[in-house]
């Protein structure tokens, strides 16, 4: 019984600790990058790039293997187009794998819109809304999952996808409409020396997200335009995002998760 009793403790520990889950061996780490529609063929170079540079992330700095990282793109071949078919089969194939030990991440990189008060994903055939991708993803077993949206208007997606144990990064608020371009900079801060400001040698999500942000503020400056994506982070499971995280000390709301979730595997000082 007490080995029972044991076990039932670290499967509850490895699952609730996004940053330290990273750091357990029997925990296992499931990705899925879906790109959807960019019809400027500017973004869709710049959209392929990020796909490009995610997957070799995850797969060479976070140490995910290359068999439990699934791309799905609106350029690929049938099996692997980003369809909302392929899509729904993908997230069940997954569902039939992870475990309540393990960590799922869900990356879109691609152009969405709003519609009767719902994002909608633009995909290859029939979009698919944010509140269906909430569905999907809540018959994913993992008790810790990350989802991020680089698309317009994503933060209309937080509310239905929000829940204890889950990460959601927007890269902008529901009435922001215009193409964005957090992956740009997100992707590149997470494997950024100068992105890890607590000095524990390794990057954190929050870390990475509070470069992002400022940066998107000098892009946007240096265009000398109105900014037109204010990114936003919701980890506390009420479904209400911030916009500044990195205060989470202070505001006493989200933050707390995303500043000790890690995606490599190297254990960091934690302070």
């Amino acid at each position: 019984m007490r080995r029972i009793k044991v076990f039932i403790i670290a499967i509850v520990l490895c699952g609730i600790l996004n940053g330290e889950q990273a750091l357990q061996e029997d925990c296992q780490t499931y990705a899925l990058i879906i790109c959807g529609i960019n019809k400027d063929p500017e973004q869709q170079n710049t959209k392929k790039q990020s796909k490009e540079l995610l997957q070799n992330y995850l797969i060479k700095h976070a140490g995910i293997p290359t068999e439990k990282v699934k791309v799905l793109d609106a350029f690929e071949g049938s099996s692997t187009q980003s369809t909302g078919i392929n899509i729904r089969t993908a997230m069940l194939e997954l569902s039939k794998v992870i475990t309540v030990q393990d960590r799922f991440i869900l990356y879109y990189i691609g152009q969405a819109n709003a519609a009767d008060g719902k994002l909608r994903l633009n995909l290859p055939g029939k979009d698919m809304t944010g509140v269906e991708l909430a569905g999907l993803v809540d018959k994913i077993n993992a008790t810790s999952s990350l989802i991020v949206l680089d698309c317009p208007c994503s933060g209309m997606a937080i509310k239905p996808l929000s829940k204890a144990g889950r990460i959601v990064v927007a890269s902008c608020r529901s009435d922001q409409p215009y193409s964005t371009h957090m992956s740009v900079y997100l992707l590149p801060a997470l494997a950024d020396p100068q992105a890890d400001t607590d000095g524990n040698g390794i990057v954190s999500l929050l870390e990475a997200f509070t470069i992002t942000a400022k940066k998107l503020d000098s892009y946007y400056q240096q265009l000398n335009v109105l900014k037109t994506e204010i990114m936003l982070l919701e980890d506390d499971g009420d479904g209400t995002p911030s916009q500044h995280p990195w205060r989470y000390k202070l505001d006493k709301n989200d933050g707390s998760e995303a500043a000790k979730y890690y995606f490599e595997r190297s254990k960091p000082e934690l302070k």
